[in-house]
């Protein structure tokens, strides 16, 4: 692993060394956090090119906070996401 002053740092590692735990705690536990699991659509890296393509299909795993209803996030990630297809 490497050390924090090689880089990689998160937000635990903005604050003093007191608040470090309390941060790296949160940001496993409370912060919702949009991975991306799977892109088709794209072109390989051999034909990629700079275009715009008529679809593009995305798997994601979202973690919510254990106070956020699964169901109202569904309706919220709807929301943004047909509000804002761009």
């Amino acid at each position: 692993m490497l050390s924090t002053r090689e880089g990689l740092l998160s937000r635990a590692h903005e604050e003093s060394s007191d608040d470090e735990n309390y941060h790296l705690i949160l940001n496993s536990t409370w912060l919702p956090q949009l991975t991306i699991t799977g892109l088709d659509g794209l072109p390989s890296l051999a034909d990629a090119s700079n275009s715009v393509k008529k679809s593009i299909t995305m798997r994601g795993s979202l973690r919510l906070p254990p106070t956020l209803n699964s169901k109202k996030a569904e309706e919220i990630m709807k929301k943004v996401l047909l509000e804002h297809p761009d």
